[in-house]
Protein backbone atom coordinates (compact mmCIF):
# COMPACT_ATOMS: atom_id res chain seq x y z
CA UNK A 1 0.00 0.00 0.00
CA UNK A 2 2.84 2.36 0.85
CA UNK A 3 4.49 1.60 -2.50
CA UNK A 4 1.25 2.46 -4.33
CA UNK A 5 0.93 5.72 -2.40
CA UNK A 6 4.54 6.67 -3.19
CA UNK A 7 3.96 5.83 -6.88
CA UNK A 8 0.84 8.01 -7.01
CA UNK A 9 2.69 10.91 -5.34
CA UNK A 10 5.59 10.56 -7.79
CA UNK A 11 3.25 10.62 -10.78
CA UNK A 12 1.45 13.66 -9.41
CA UNK A 13 4.77 15.42 -8.96
CA UNK A 14 5.77 14.63 -12.56
CA UNK A 15 2.41 15.85 -13.92
CA UNK A 16 2.61 18.99 -11.76
CA UNK A 17 6.13 19.75 -12.93
CA UNK A 18 5.12 19.22 -16.56
CA UNK A 19 2.12 21.52 -16.19
CA UNK A 20 4.08 24.24 -14.42
CA UNK A 21 7.08 24.00 -16.73
CA UNK A 22 5.15 24.82 -19.92
CA UNK A 23 6.91 27.81 -21.42
CA UNK A 24 6.06 29.89 -24.49
CA UNK A 25 8.45 32.32 -26.17
CA UNK A 26 6.64 35.57 -26.98
CA UNK A 27 7.70 39.09 -28.02
CA UNK A 28 8.94 41.02 -24.97
CA UNK A 29 6.75 43.98 -23.95
CA UNK A 30 9.34 46.65 -24.77
CA UNK A 31 8.32 50.14 -23.64
CA UNK A 32 11.32 52.20 -24.73
CA UNK A 33 14.76 52.09 -26.32
CA UNK A 34 17.37 54.04 -24.38
CA UNK A 35 20.83 55.11 -25.48
CA UNK A 36 23.44 57.09 -23.56
CA UNK A 37 25.17 59.89 -25.41
CA UNK A 38 28.89 59.68 -26.09
CA UNK A 39 29.67 56.58 -28.18
CA UNK A 40 32.59 56.85 -30.59
CA UNK A 41 33.98 54.54 -33.28
CA UNK A 42 36.26 52.93 -30.71
CA UNK A 43 33.41 51.82 -28.41
CA UNK A 44 31.35 48.67 -28.20
CA UNK A 45 27.92 50.21 -28.84
CA UNK A 46 25.19 48.89 -26.54
CA UNK A 47 21.44 49.29 -26.96
CA UNK A 48 19.18 48.93 -23.93
CA UNK A 49 15.56 47.84 -24.20
CA UNK A 50 13.31 48.68 -21.24
CA UNK A 51 9.91 47.25 -20.41
CA UNK A 52 7.65 45.83 -17.72
CA UNK A 53 6.34 42.29 -17.46
CA UNK A 54 2.65 42.08 -16.37
CA UNK A 55 3.35 39.42 -13.73
CA UNK A 56 6.08 37.24 -12.24
CA UNK A 57 5.59 34.37 -14.71
CA UNK A 58 7.51 36.26 -17.39
CA UNK A 59 11.29 36.03 -17.72
CA UNK A 60 13.72 37.62 -20.16
CA UNK A 61 14.37 35.59 -23.30
CA UNK A 62 16.53 36.06 -26.37
CA UNK A 63 17.72 39.25 -28.05
CA UNK A 64 19.05 40.15 -31.47
CA UNK A 65 19.52 42.84 -34.09
CA UNK A 66 20.10 43.43 -37.79
CA UNK A 67 22.29 46.26 -39.04
CA UNK A 68 21.76 47.99 -42.35
CA UNK A 69 25.12 49.71 -42.83
CA UNK A 70 23.99 51.67 -45.88
CA UNK A 71 20.95 53.17 -44.13
CA UNK A 72 22.66 53.38 -40.72
CA UNK A 73 19.59 51.59 -39.36
CA UNK A 74 19.49 48.99 -36.60
CA UNK A 75 16.43 46.79 -36.06
CA UNK A 76 16.28 45.17 -32.63
CA UNK A 77 14.11 42.43 -31.19
CA UNK A 78 13.68 40.72 -27.85
CA UNK A 79 11.60 37.83 -26.58
CA UNK A 80 10.21 36.84 -23.20
CA UNK A 81 9.66 33.38 -21.71
CA UNK A 82 6.04 33.17 -20.57
CA UNK A 83 5.37 30.40 -18.08
CA UNK A 84 1.97 28.75 -17.60
CA UNK A 85 -0.42 31.57 -16.63
CA UNK A 86 -2.74 29.10 -14.87
CA UNK A 87 -0.11 27.74 -12.53
CA UNK A 88 -1.33 29.82 -9.59
CA UNK A 89 2.12 31.31 -9.00
CA UNK A 90 1.86 34.35 -11.29
CA UNK A 91 1.74 37.24 -8.84
CA UNK A 92 0.07 40.18 -10.59
CA UNK A 93 2.74 42.81 -10.20
CA UNK A 94 4.51 44.89 -12.82
CA UNK A 95 8.08 43.65 -13.03
CA UNK A 96 10.56 46.04 -14.76
CA UNK A 97 13.30 44.53 -16.91
CA UNK A 98 16.14 45.59 -19.17
CA UNK A 99 17.74 43.69 -22.02
CA UNK A 100 21.13 44.81 -23.31
CA UNK A 101 22.14 44.28 -26.93
CA UNK A 102 25.84 44.58 -27.77
CA UNK A 103 26.09 45.79 -31.36
CA UNK A 104 29.87 46.20 -31.53
CA UNK A 105 32.02 48.91 -33.05
CA UNK A 106 30.23 51.15 -35.57
CA UNK A 107 31.42 53.65 -38.14
CA UNK A 108 30.92 57.34 -37.38
CA UNK A 109 27.57 58.90 -38.26
CA UNK A 110 23.93 59.18 -37.22
CA UNK A 111 21.95 56.00 -36.62
CA UNK A 112 18.30 55.07 -36.15
CA UNK A 113 17.23 52.20 -33.89
CA UNK A 114 13.75 50.75 -34.23
CA UNK A 115 11.89 47.81 -32.75
CA UNK A 116 11.36 45.06 -35.30
CA UNK A 117 7.82 44.29 -34.06
CA UNK A 118 6.80 47.96 -33.79
CA UNK A 119 8.66 50.42 -36.02
CA UNK A 120 6.91 53.33 -34.30
CA UNK A 121 9.15 52.69 -31.30
CA UNK A 122 12.46 54.18 -32.34
CA UNK A 123 15.29 56.43 -31.26
CA UNK A 124 18.37 58.03 -32.78
CA UNK A 125 21.99 58.30 -31.69
CA UNK A 126 25.34 59.37 -33.09
CA UNK A 127 28.77 57.77 -33.20
CA UNK A 128 31.59 60.31 -33.13
CA UNK A 129 35.22 59.91 -34.12
CA UNK A 130 37.47 58.63 -31.33
CA UNK A 131 40.07 61.03 -30.00
CA UNK A 132 42.41 58.29 -28.72
CA UNK A 133 43.51 54.83 -29.83
CA UNK A 134 42.76 53.35 -26.42
CA UNK A 135 39.46 51.50 -25.70
CA UNK A 136 38.32 54.31 -23.34
CA UNK A 137 39.23 57.90 -22.55
CA UNK A 138 39.82 56.92 -18.91
CA UNK A 139 40.72 53.89 -16.83
CA UNK A 140 37.41 52.72 -15.36
CA UNK A 141 37.00 50.79 -12.13
CA UNK A 142 36.22 47.04 -12.23
CA UNK A 143 32.75 47.58 -10.75
CA UNK A 144 30.81 44.36 -10.11
CA UNK A 145 27.67 45.79 -8.46
CA UNK A 146 25.96 49.16 -8.89
CA UNK A 147 22.96 50.39 -6.90
CA UNK A 148 20.82 53.52 -7.25
CA UNK A 149 18.81 54.49 -4.17
CA UNK A 150 17.24 57.40 -2.32
CA UNK A 151 18.49 58.29 1.16
CA UNK A 152 16.61 61.10 2.90
CA UNK A 153 16.42 63.83 0.24
CA UNK A 154 19.45 62.63 -1.71
CA UNK A 155 19.85 60.21 -4.59
CA UNK A 156 23.01 58.16 -4.29
CA UNK A 157 24.87 55.58 -6.34
CA UNK A 158 26.82 52.83 -4.57
CA UNK A 159 29.55 51.10 -6.59
CA UNK A 160 31.51 48.11 -5.36
CA UNK A 161 33.98 45.58 -6.67
CA UNK A 162 37.57 44.37 -6.39
CA UNK A 163 40.64 46.10 -7.75
CA UNK A 164 42.92 43.76 -9.73
CA UNK A 165 46.28 42.82 -8.27
CA UNK A 166 48.91 44.80 -10.14
CA UNK A 167 52.52 43.78 -10.63
CA UNK A 168 53.58 47.36 -9.99
CA UNK A 169 51.62 49.93 -7.98
CA UNK A 170 47.93 49.85 -7.09
CA UNK A 171 44.60 51.12 -8.38
CA UNK A 172 42.42 53.63 -6.50
CA UNK A 173 39.21 55.50 -7.26
CA UNK A 174 39.95 59.03 -8.42
CA UNK A 175 36.50 60.36 -9.37
CA UNK A 176 32.92 59.26 -10.00
CA UNK A 177 31.38 61.46 -12.67
CA UNK A 178 27.67 61.46 -13.42
CA UNK A 179 25.47 63.05 -16.03
CA UNK A 180 21.90 62.64 -17.27
CA UNK A 181 22.11 62.46 -21.04
CA UNK A 182 19.57 61.90 -22.47
CA UNK A 183 16.94 62.47 -19.77
CA UNK A 184 16.23 58.75 -19.24
CA UNK A 185 19.88 57.67 -18.85
CA UNK A 186 22.04 58.29 -15.79
CA UNK A 187 25.61 57.86 -17.03
CA UNK A 188 28.15 56.94 -14.35
CA UNK A 189 31.90 57.06 -14.98
CA UNK A 190 33.97 55.57 -12.11
CA UNK A 191 37.46 56.78 -12.98
CA UNK A 192 40.52 55.22 -11.35
CA UNK A 193 44.20 56.07 -11.33
CA UNK A 194 47.32 53.93 -10.94
CA UNK A 195 49.63 54.80 -8.06
CA UNK A 196 53.30 53.98 -7.84
CA UNK A 197 54.43 51.40 -5.29
CA UNK A 198 55.69 54.01 -2.84
CA UNK A 199 52.31 55.79 -2.94
CA UNK A 200 50.27 52.69 -2.10
CA UNK A 201 49.10 52.60 1.48
CA UNK A 202 50.25 49.62 3.55
CA UNK A 203 46.60 49.05 4.52
CA UNK A 204 45.44 49.16 0.90
CA UNK A 205 42.48 46.81 0.28
CA UNK A 206 41.46 45.30 -3.02
CA UNK A 207 37.74 45.46 -2.22
CA UNK A 208 36.13 48.85 -2.70
CA UNK A 209 32.69 50.34 -2.05
CA UNK A 210 32.07 53.96 -2.98
CA UNK A 211 28.91 55.99 -2.34
CA UNK A 212 28.41 59.15 -4.42
CA UNK A 213 25.58 61.66 -4.39
CA UNK A 214 23.86 62.17 -7.74
CA UNK A 215 24.48 65.87 -8.51
CA UNK A 216 21.37 66.31 -10.67
CA UNK A 217 18.24 64.46 -9.54
CA UNK A 218 17.02 61.74 -11.88
CA UNK A 219 13.24 61.87 -12.40
CA UNK A 220 11.06 59.26 -14.09
CA UNK A 221 12.09 55.84 -15.31
CA UNK A 222 15.07 54.79 -17.35
CA UNK A 223 18.45 53.16 -16.83
CA UNK A 224 21.70 53.71 -15.01
CA UNK A 225 24.61 53.09 -17.39
CA UNK A 226 27.86 52.45 -15.50
CA UNK A 227 31.07 52.31 -17.51
CA UNK A 228 33.42 49.66 -16.15
CA UNK A 229 36.83 48.23 -17.04
CA UNK A 230 37.59 46.33 -20.25
CA UNK A 231 35.06 48.30 -22.27
CA UNK A 232 32.10 46.75 -20.47
CA UNK A 233 29.17 48.33 -18.67
CA UNK A 234 26.53 47.62 -16.04
CA UNK A 235 23.00 48.68 -16.97
CA UNK A 236 20.24 48.72 -14.34
CA UNK A 237 16.63 49.85 -14.47
CA UNK A 238 15.99 52.87 -12.22
CA UNK A 239 12.90 54.84 -11.34
CA UNK A 240 12.37 57.86 -9.13
CA UNK A 241 9.59 60.40 -8.57
CA UNK A 242 11.69 62.78 -6.50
Amino acid sequence: MKRVARLVMSLLAVFSYTAYSEVAEVPAPIKKIVMPVGFDNNDNVEITLVGKFPNLCYKVGRIGFTLDEAKHEIKVWATALMHDQNSGFCAQVLNPFVQKIAVGVLETGDYTILLEDDSSLKTKFSVSRATTNTPDEYHYAPVSTAEFKVEADEQVVVLSGHYPRLYVGCMVMEDVRMSINPKDVLVVQPIVKILENDECDRNYKHYFSVKTVVPEHFVGEGVMHVRVSNGNSIINYIESDQ
